[in-house]
């Protein structure tokens, strides 16, 4: 096993399902809209769920992390921003169920109205509580709520590890563009194999 690897996952840690959603991961939710090619997401939901089956023991915490859009209006910059393209539609409430997988009962489930899951939530203060120094994190997309999100977690001073193939970008150049820069400043980016079999090496999660 890598030894830097081994450092990072030697430690209380969570795994942090970033938006697996119909909405980024269907034709007809946002990504499709915006005119990108989803078909890659089917397969990117299966590797994650079989990660997850494989090593949800080896995690102190599985958190799944959820955009819900909330009823107040959007700010003003949000209107000009969104205003320019498809971001700006009326939302299907049945977009926003799961894809892929599920959180079980147990699970902590966030919230979230931005793309970082560290955003005006209580992630911080639930990992903070469970002692947790370093999240694995994976989901959708790769080029905004999973970059975002493991760029806040690095900035809150958590280890961070991209489960590169358990990610699914707005197209396949974003993917591998949001992973190179990660990997450079932010993150390590492994695959979930590497990830699962390096848990394994490691046994249960330390005691907190």
């Amino acid at each position: 096993m890598d030894n830097s690897l081994r450092h990072a996952l030697d430690a209380r840690r969570a795994l942090l399902v970033v938006d697996m959603q119909r909405d980024y991961c269907v034709p007809e939710g946002i990504i499709g809209m915006l005119g990108h090619d989803t078909s890659h997401f089917p397969q990117v939901g299966e590797r994650l769920a079989a990660f997850v089956a494989r090593a949800r023991g080896s995690f102190d915490q599985l958190v799944f992390i959820r955009t819900d859009f909330p009823a107040w209006p959007r700010s003003r910059a949000q209107r000009l921003h969104y205003g320019r393209n498809a971001l700006a539609r009326q939302r299907d409430p049945s977009l926003t169920d799961w894809f892929g997988v599920r959180p079980q009962p147990g699970d902590p489930v966030i919230s979230k109205a931005r793309y970082s899951a560290f955003r005006d939530t209580q992630l911080d203060a639930l990992l903070r509580a469970s002692r947790i120094e370093t999240v694995v994190v994976c989901g959708a997309t790769t080029d905004v709520c999973v970059d975002t999100t493991a760029r806040d977690a690095f900035m809150h001073d958590y280890s961070v590890v991209v489960l590169s193939d358990c990610c699914g970008a707005s197209t396949p150049e974003r993917h591998r563009h949001a992973l190179d820069v990660l990997d450079h400043f932010f993150a390590r980016v492994q695959t979930s194999g590497e990830v699962a079999e390096a848990l394994e090496q490691l046994g249960p999660p330390p005691a907190g």
